[in-house]
């Protein structure tokens, strides 16, 4: 994986999305225990994409950033493919797991019921609640620079520039909080 994907934001994410479900259970709002299931699996394999493959030693997992939500996707379907218990969800990991690409309409996307549309928004909005509120947010974002980097990611000039437009980016998340991701 990468340095700035990793185990520490990984259970980050989980910890912000239990937290996200018992609110939801506290304000009466039940999820089946298929759906806490498919949440919790959803977030320990949301950036899976990072990985390389073994024949893949060039660079980092940074250099997928641009595509690791389908290829955390795939790596999932091919994983629980067979799973007596996950394999009948496979269906709905995409559905889930684009609502974490911060680009993403989630209105566009086509859920197959409202719990996966929930499930989808509590990972999205615990992904970046992980990611942002790290204490070491902003010292992290000079590895997120060399990710970007890596992968192509234009719009940033240097780790400066980067730092520079957090506050804008901040700003965007807190109406995707309140918007796409309800």
């Amino acid at each position: 994986n990468t340095r700035y994907h990793d185990l520490r934001h990984t259970m980050a994410v989980l910890l912000a999305l239990a937290r996200l479900m018992d609110g939801c259970a506290m304000s009466g709002r039940v999820l089946s225990d298929k759906g806490i299931n498919l949440g919790i699996v959803c977030g320990l394999m949301h950036d899976t994409g990072y990985i390389q493959e073994r024949d893949d030693p060039r660079g980092t997992g940074g250099k997928y950033t641009l595509v690791h939500i389908p290829r955390s996707i795939d790596y999932m379907h091919r994983y629980f493919a067979h799973d007596p218990v996950m394999g009948g969800e496979v269906s709905h990991f995409g559905d889930i797991l684009y609502c974490t690409g911060v680009n993403v309409k989630i209105r566009e996307i086509r859920f197959a019921s409202p719990e996966i549309e929930l499930l989808g928004k509590m990972l999205g909005t615990a992904d970046l609640l992980g990611q942002m509120a790290d204490r070491q947010y902003l010292e992290r974002l000079l590895f997120l620079f060399r990710e970007f980097s890596e992968a192509g990611v234009p719009g940033f000039e240097n780790e400066l520039d980067l730092l520079g437009k957090t506050v804008g980016f901040y700003g965007a998340i807190k109406e995707r909080f309140a918007g796409d991701l309800g």
